[in-house]
């Protein structure tokens, strides 16, 4: 985020003893601060052009590679303050507390909607709050910048300038940076799929924390949407928007856990049967036990969708038909969708609800399932 605004107020916990840093290049997007002036986030400018020849302010989460990043459920992302950081400010350790305070208060203000967990960690770390050196030109100066959801660790960068502003800016300044952390580019997504109608998805409002100026604040409608998003894509019923696929990502800490803990896995099968490492340890298969008997699985799922949970699945036949037999409906086939996807464990082949609607009879859906394991 960048700004030309100047503010008279101290801090001597943030007072700065060194400002030679390292230059780092960025592209920049200019907008307008409450003063008109230039106000620039370099976060919002790492990307390429827009799916569809969409505008800017039409897509409002990144996909600035191809595809929208968003976290998995249960992530915490793990962070820490860069060897370096210190060294910059008169009082290293006031500073750091500073910092520490300010993105307290600015995750606290995202609320329940926050869709991953923060902890400072020194070891196992997912990114690095750091200090960049001062940038400004003619359009402004950088306050900060931020990422997007990935796998691999990242850097917060705070610019000296963030520290001339007034505690209310930098504590807005951090809440539009994490809203970068958490997938969003600026305001909400318009959903193009037919399953939805093209309905706006969000509140249409011009305030937002995503906007900039007198427009920039943290409203209900963010928190509100912000959570409506991810409640949507992590139940499955939103796998796409605007035709751009949605990508879901570990923390950098998470996924190396999961690595290591896939190679113990796959060592103790050397030395115990699958079926009672399984039921012995916390590791679970979904996509092995759907494996075993795609086709039970797949009417397990008709039936739960029905509301038959205490009928056989095997009673089913795969010639019976959905629309006519079964009475599915619309809103059956976006469940089943979700259902299904549970035993699909690689997130590029998650069925989506035009192909299950494609699904004439029970054994199309478990040919679908099956072309997807």
């Amino acid at each position: 985020m960048k700004t030309t605004k100047k503010t008279n107020t101290k801090n001597e916990d943030f007072e700065l003893n060194n400002s030679s840093f390292l230059p780092k290049e960025e592209y920049l997007h200019k907008y307008k601060n409450n003063n008109n002036k230039d106000v620039i986030c370099i976060t919002d400018s790492k990307g390429y052009s827009q799916p569809n020849d969409k505008d800017l302010f039409e897509i409002w989460v990144d996909s600035s590679n191809g595809f929208i990043p968003l976290w998995e459920k249960g992530v915490t992302l793990n962070w820490r303050f860069s060897k370096s950081f210190g060294s910059y400010f008169n009082k290293p350790e006031a500073a750091k507390s500073g910092v520490r305070k300010l993105l307290g208060e600015a995750i606290s203000a995202w609320q329940d909607a926050c869709p991953v967990k923060f902890h400072e960690d020194n070891d196992a770390w997912d990114f690095e709050i750091a200090m960049h050196q001062k940038n400004c030109n003619n359009n402004g100066c950088v306050l900060a910048s931020a990422f997007f959801p990935d796998p691999g660790q990242n850097i917060f960068y705070i610019y000296p300038t963030m520290f001339e502003q007034d505690h209310k800016e930098q504590i807005e300044t951090m809440e539009h940076e994490i809203g970068h952390i958490f997938g969003l580019r600026h305001f909400f997504a318009n959903i193009s799929e037919k399953e939805w109608s093209s309905e706006l998805f969000g509140t249409d409002s011009a305030f937002s924390i995503m906007n900039y100026g007198e427009k920039s604040r943290l409203t209900a409608d963010d928190i509100k949407d912000l959570k409506i998003l991810y409640e949507l894509v992590w139940s499955g019923k939103l796998t796409e928007i605007n035709g751009t696929e949605i990508k879901l990502f570990k923390s950098y800490h998470m996924s190396s856990r999961l690595s290591n803990s896939s190679f113990q896995l796959s060592n103790a099968v050397n030395f115990k049967g699958l079926h009672e490492m399984l039921r012995e340890s916390s590791f679970t298969s979904s996509a092995f036990e759907v494996n075993n008997d795609v086709s039970l699985q797949v009417k397990r799922a008709i039936l739960n969708v029905k509301g038959n949970n205490s009928t056989d699945p095997n009673t089913l036949s795969n010639s019976q038909k959905l629309e006519d037999e079964l009475f599915f409906n619309s809103n059956d086939f976006i469940l089943l969708a979700v259902k299904l996807n549970k035993f699909i464990t690689n997130s590029s082949k998650k069925i989506t609800v035009s192909e299950i609607k494609k699904c004439e009879t029970v054994g199309d859906c478990i040919n679908l399932l099956n072309s997807k394991l």
